[in-house]
């Protein structure tokens, strides 16, 4: 795992946020996961969430809701900590978020705005504390699971591919 602190840029939607593209950050990254990063330096660093499935944008009103709240739990801070575990298949660095000692990433699925993503858990240091925050929200009916419509974001993609 690689740990960088850096500015946001913006946010993305609820589960991807934007970094500076600094030529220091992409070498430390090409050398720990041994993989050219393809994107474009005008459009900066995407940063995929360790470990959450958010809402799709398209998912109303919960996509909106969830990139808010991202955006609301960053704002007050100019510099966050990135864990980076992975390079997803679009060169997007999958890290969980921290700030001032505090997951962001956990945060949003105890608060209920997100799914624990599973599959990206097994067999890391982070299962007890995602699935706990993950079976409490859902169990407390908090966010996406008091929702009686809202279906999971990987259901969403499969409706809704073309």
């Amino acid at each position: 795992m690689l740990e960088i602190t850096t500015p946001v840029e913006r946010i993305a939607d609820g589960d991807t946020l934007i970094i500076p593209w600094d030529g220091t950050v992409v070498a430390q990254v090409e050398r720990e996961f041994g993989r050219t990063l393809e994107r474009d330096r005008d459009r900066g660093l995407a940063v995929r969430l360790f470990a959450i499935d958010a809402p799709e944008m398209g998912q109303e009103p919960w996509g909106q809701i969830v990139k808010d709240r991202l955006g609301e739990l960053l704002e007050p801070y100019a510099i966050v900590t990135l864990h980076i575990r992975d390079l997803d298949p679009y060169s997007r660095l999958v890290s969980e978020v921290w700030v001032e000692g505090c997951s962001v990433n956990l945060q949003l699925i105890a608060e209920g705005c997100c799914l624990a993503y599973f599959r990206w858990l097994r067999g890391t240091d982070r299962w007890d504390d995602f699935a706990a925050a993950h079976d409490r929200a859902k169990a407390k009916k908090l966010g996406v699971w008091g929702a009686k419509d809202f279906i999971s974001p990987g259901e969403w993609r499969q409706l809704n591919r073309p």
